[in-house]
């Protein structure tokens, strides 16, 4: 996997030293410089990597890495077959991209937050790993959640809508999870404020820091689509209080910003949603959430989180993994700012 490949290459040459890297505008990034390869840069900036285009960067740059890609070993030490083992509640996880589901009752803790409900239980974790994954790398995950129209959508949770991201997720290198209760959905209703589903979430990334070496230091992003897409507001509270690197937001078919409420929830602080990217995508032709308000979405969220890019596409209500595959891409974009 590529930050396995990285890391092994850190490891194979010696620690880099940072140094000052310049765009064709003028920007300046303190970075470390990794790897060159296809006209794309990996650098590596307080330890995590970003990939960018060499052309992005200035001529004395790029011929510093064309020079530096020279001195680079041309195969990195492959894996060994023991790598990426992990098992959770005592079940060893595939690799293949097929959705593992691992059920495990809650912990006393998560109970005694939950009592009101004595039919909650337990917990679901649903993740599916992409080939190559190794768990003492940090790694890129992306974090789903589920819209409920109905019963039966509340009960199918949101590890029912794994397979709507994972083969875009898993080709560009990322893992997919989605996490409920023994009853489904941790939520009872659509968009509405949960005493519930953060301490489901919260037991969920204790569970996987304790069987994942390189799960705290990884890189999160949180993803839903029409109503799913406004329950991620909440999810990424939830996560970022858990202390997690939330760096971006998709949110497919998204008609109301849920900003307020997940800050309601979640009680996240602002310095937390100002790290996240949002990455807005509606149909042109969709009549649920129309192009105008996916740009209100936007608009208004852009007021608490960081970045916000609004895309359109040809279509109606309707993921598209064409942007999908477009904002994974972006929120691992390293910004260039002036001296920043």
């Amino acid at each position: 996997m590529k930050n396995r490949s990285i890391a092994l290459m850190l490891a194979f040459t010696g620690t880099l030293s940072a140094r000052s890297f310049t765009d064709i505008s003028g920007k300046v990034i303190e970075a470390e410089f990794v790897s060159l390869a296809g006209g794309v840069v990996t650098i590596s900036k307080d330890g995590h990597p970003f990939t960018l285009p060499l052309a992005r960067f200035s001529k004395a740059d790029q011929e510093f890495m064309d020079v530096q890609a020279a001195k680079t070993p041309d195969h990195a030490p492959a894996p060994t077959a023991a790598a990426g083992k992990i098992e959770l509640n005592g079940k060893e996880l595939t690799r293949n991209g097929s959705i593992n589901m691992i059920e495990a009752p809650l912990t006393e803790e998560t109970l005694k937050k939950t009592r009101k409900n004595k039919d909650l239980t337990g917990i679901k974790i649903g993740i599916a790993l992409p080939a190559g994954f190794d768990p003492a790398v940090p790694q890129k995950i992306l974090w789903v959640s589920a819209a409920i129209n109905n019963e039966g959508e509340r009960k199918a949770g949101n590890c029912s809508v794994i397979r709507m991201y994972a083969g875009t997720a898993l080709a560009e290198g990322w893992a997919v999870i989605a996490v409920d209760c023994n009853l489904g959905n941790p939520r009872r209703e659509d968009n509405q404020v949960s005493d519930v589903d953060m301490v489901i979430h919260h037991q969920a990334v204790a569970m996987l820091s304790a069987a994942w070496p390189g799960f705290s230091k990884s890189t999160f992003v949180c993803a839903g689509f029409s109503g799913g897409s406004k329950d991620s507001f909440s999810r990424v509270g939830q996560l970022a209080t858990a202390g997690l690197n939330v760096s971006g937001l998709f949110l497919g078919g998204c008609n109301e910003d849920k900003t307020e409420d997940a800050k309601k929830e979640t009680k996240v602080g602002g310095s937390a949603l100002r790290k996240v990217k949002v990455f807005v995508s509606n149909g042109n032709s969709d009549n649920i959430a129309t192009v105008a308000a996916g740009k209100a979405v936007g608009t208004s969220a852009g007021k608490s989180f960081g970045p916000v890019r609004i895309e359109t596409y040809d279509g109606g209500h309707g993921l598209s993994n064409d942007q999908l595959k477009a904002a994974l891409r972006w929120f691992l974009e390293v910004g260039i700012t002036n001296g920043k």
